[in-house]
């Protein structure tokens, strides 16, 4: 969440832009709270005129990262992130997650692959809002090492699967050995 607003964070702009941090209601982060707000008011001379950056990251070579967050927009927009070099020349080191925002709140989660980290160069999460006006909010983000396994959908009740007991058949206890 955003409840310092930009700190440890920079929102570089292409064009006349803010970043503000607010409060949102209980349709945004998960039981309201505060949310980064992203006004870009005109386009932006290049495809990544409008990114939100949070450096330092750490990132190990042959790694994977889970990046989390929650964000709407007051259109279709288009967002990418990835993680790169924090100085010239500003090399990718993940793979890059694409969203598609869209004027409802949604959870977007991807998986990103670290490679080329160099020792002593620092490390940025950037995500690219791209060029065009608009306006999309950001919160409830985090980047943490590893992948998420699964999710246990909202309503569903592990327990409601149980797993082989003592009556269960030889053939199914095989059958479940197998799928482990």
């Amino acid at each position: 969440r955003f409840e310092k607003g930009l700190e440890g964070w920079s929102f570089q702009k292409m064009g006349e832009a803010e970043a503000v941090s607010e409060a949102v209601g209980a349709a945004g982060p998960e039981g309201g709270g505060t949310a980064l707000h992203l006004t870009m008011r005109e386009k932006g001379g290049v495809s990544w005129a409008y990114q939100l950056h949070r450096t330092p990251i750490p990132a190990k070579n042959g790694s994977d990262c889970t990046l989390t967050l929650r964000a709407r927009s007051d259109r279709p927009r288009s967002l990418s992130c990835h993680l790169r070099f924090a100085v010239d020349p500003w090399t990718a080191v993940s793979t890059t997650a694409s969203f598609r925002l869209s004027p409802e709140w949604k959870t977007y989660s991807a998986v990103l692959r670290v490679d080329g980290v160099k020792p002593g160069v620092p490390v940025r999460l950037s995500l690219n809002f791209g060029d065009v006006p608009g306006e999309a909010w950001v919160t409830d983000l985090s980047l943490r090492e590893g992948r998420k396994l699964f999710e246990v959908p909202p309503g569903v009740v592990l327990t409601d699967f149980p797993l082989p007991g003592p009556e269960t058949p030889a053939a199914g206890l095989q059958d479940f050995r197998r799928f482990l």
